[in-house]
């Protein structure tokens, strides 16, 4: 069951949201984060933080 939690604003729902400095990094974030959810069990309710982690991941994969 999907989560009902609202999305937060400061987390880009799609690509045209994602600030430039991310933009081409998009697809790697989604795919992290969704390894980080799939890793968790595919257990809804912890989005926004596996999003967040999802960032740190690639920054520092990328030397950003």
């Amino acid at each position: 069951m999907p989560s009902t939690k609202p999305i937060p604003a400061s987390i880009p729902t799609h690509p045209a949201d994602v600030p430039a400095e991310l933009e081409p990094d998009f697809a790697e974030i989604a795919e992290v984060a969704y390894l980080l959810w799939l890793d968790r069990g595919g257990e809804h309710g912890q989005d926004s933080e596996d999003w967040t982690r999802a960032i740190e991941i690639v920054r520092n994969r990328n030397g950003k």
